[in-house]
C-alpha cells in the first residue's frame, strides 16, 4: 500500500515492506487511542529512511491510517445495520453470558 501512496520510481517493493514493518512496530506501542501519534511517527521515519521527502511521507502516513480506519468502520456499520443489533441487546448479552457461566 505504501508503494501506491508514494508513487516514486526510486521507492520499490522492499522499501514498502520496510516502511510497513516500521508501521507495525508503531502499532505495537499502545501509547494513544487508535495508535494515533506512535503509528504516524514511526511510519513517517520508515518512509524518510527509505528516501521519501518528509512532506510526502507525512501525507502518506495520514492516508495510510485513514484508509484502514475508514474501511473497518464502514464494514462495522454495514454489519451493525444488517443484523439489526440494538445497543440494548449488546448490554443484555453480557448479563446472559454471566448467567450461562454460573450454570
Amino acid at each position: 500500500m505504501a508503494m501506491v501512496l508514494i508513487h516514486e520510481k526510486t521507492f520499490g517493493f522492499l522499501h514498502g515492506l520496510f516502511a510497513q514493518a516500521f508501521a507495525a512496530l508503531g502499532a505495537a506501542i499502545p501509547l494513544a487511542p487508535g495508535y494515533v501519534g506512535t503509528l504516524h511517527a514511526i511510519f513517517l521515519q520508515g518512509l524518510v529512511l527509505c528516501g521519501v521527502e518528509r512532506d510526502k511521507a507525512g501525507a502518506a502516513t495520514i492516508i495510510f491510517h485513514a484508509v484502514a480506519y475508514i474501511t473497518v468502520t464502514l464494514l462495522g456499520l454495514y454489519y451493525y445495520f444488517r443484523f439489526q443489533v440494538k445497543f440494548k441487546d449488546i448490554s443484555k448479552a453480557s448479563d446472559e453470558i454471566e448467567k450461562n457461566e454460573a450454570l
